[in-house]
C-alpha cells in the first residue's frame, strides 16, 4: 500500500475514535441516571476527557499532515509550513499522553516513589516546554529560512537534537510508568492476601500495554536519528527507511491511543458496578432497618 493511503487510513480511524469518544461522553456518560434523570453536563469536562479529546485531535493532524505532505509536489513555503503543523500535532500527542498517563497514575506513583514523588510531579509540570522544541524550530525556519545555516549546521540537525530531547523525555516516564505498574501488577499476582484497588488494577494493565507501544517507538526514533548522523541520508536507501520507520511511529502513535479510551470505557463501567455494588448495600441495611423497626412493636406487646 502506498504511503499515502496508509496515513489516509490512519486519520480515518482516529476520526472514528474521535467519534467513539463524543458518543460514549455524549450517551453513556451523560445520559440518564438510575432514577431517570439526565446527568449534569459538568461530567463532560473532566480533565481526562478533555486530555483524550486534544490527544486525538493532535493525532488526527499529525497523520493528515503526513499524508498531505508525502501527497503534494515539494514546495519550500508549504513544507516548512506542514513541518510546524506536525511538530505540533507530534507534540501534543506526547503532552496529552503525559498528562493522561501521569493523572490516571498520579496515586500508584505517589505511593510507590513517595520518596522522590515532588520531584517526578515537577517534572511532569515542566515537560510540555522541551516537548515543544521541535514546533518552536519549525517556527522559526517560517520566520527566518537561513537562521540555522548562520549556527553552521543545518536545521535538521538541529531539528534532530530537538528530537533526541524529546526521546529522552518520553522514555523517562515510560519506564517510570511502566515500572510503578509492573510492581502493582507484580504485587497483586504474588501476595494474594494482599488487598489491592479494582481501579488501580485496571490502569495498571491498559498503562502496561500503552507504554509497551511507546517504549517500542524509541528505538525507531533512535534509528531514524543515527541515520542521519551515519551520513547514510546522503543514500538514496535513507529515504525509504525513514519512511518505514516514521509509518510505524505513526501507528504506534494510534494505537496508544485507542488503548487509553479502551482504559476509559473500563474505568467507568468498573465505577459503575463499584456504585451499584454500594447502593445494593445501602438498600439491604435500609431493608434490614425498617425490619427491626416493625419487629420491636411486637415484641414490646408480648413481654407486657
Amino acid at each position: 500500500m502506498d504511503i499515502f493511503w496508509i496515513y489516509v487510513s490512519l486519520a480515518i480511524l482516529a476520526s472514528a475514535l474521535l467519534l467513539f469518544l463524543i458518543i460514549f461522553i455524549g450517551v453513556v456518560e451523560l445520559g440518564t441516571d438510575a432514577d431517570g434523570k439526565p446527568r449534569s453536563s459538568q461530567g463532560a469536562l473532566t480533565a481526562f476527557n478533555l486530555a483524550l479529546f486534544t490527544g486525538i485531535c493532535a493525532l488526527i493532524g499529525y497523520d493528515a499532515c503526513q499524508a498531505i505532505s508525502v501527497y503534494l509536489s515539494p514546495s519550500d513555503w508549504r513544507d516548512y509550513l506542514l513541518q510546524f503543523f506536525s511538530d505540533l500535532f507530534q507534540s501534543l500527542w506526547g503532552i496529552m499522553y503525559l498528562f493522561f498517563s501521569f493523572k490516571r497514575s498520579y496515586n500508584q506513583i505517589r505511593i510507590m516513589l513517595k520518596e522522590h514523588f515532588d520531584w517526578i510531579r515537577v517534572a511532569w509540570l515542566v515537560s510540555p516546554v522541551p516537548l515543544l522544541i521541535p514546533a518552536f524550530l519549525a517556527v522559526c525556519k517560517l520566520i527566518d529560512r537561513k537562521m540555522f545555516d548562520r549556527t553552521g549546521k543545518s536545521e535538521f540537525f538541529w531539528y534532530q537534537c530537538s528530537q533526541i530531547l524529546c526521546i529522552v523525555i518520553l522514555a523517562s516516564f515510560d519506564a517510570l510508568f511502566a515500572a510503578c505498574f509492573t510492581k502493582y501488577l507484580t504485587r497483586t499476582l504474588v501476595d494474594k492476601s494482599c488487598e489491592y484497588d479494582r481501579k488501580f488494577l485496571i490502569i495498571s494493565r491498559y498503562g502496561t500495554a500503552a507504554n509497551a507501544l511507546c517504549l517500542t517507538m524509541i528505538p525507531l526514533w533512535v534509528a531514524s536519528i543515527v541515520l542521519y548522523f551515519i551520513d547514510i541520508a546522503k543514500n538514496a536507501a535513507y529515504l525509504f527507511h525513514y519512511n518505514m520507520f516514521a509509518v510505524t511511529i505513526a501507528v504506534l502513535m494510534n494505537a496508544v491511543y485507542f488503548i487509553l479510551f479502551a482504559m476509559k470505557i473500563a474505568l467507568y463501567y468498573q465505577r459503575k458496578q463499584e456504585s451499584e455494588q454500594e447502593a445494593e448495600r445501602i438498600t439491604k441495611i435500609h431493608r434490614k432497618s425498617s425490619g427491626t423497626i416493625f419487629e420491636n412493636p411486637t415484641k414490646t406487646k408480648n413481654a407486657v
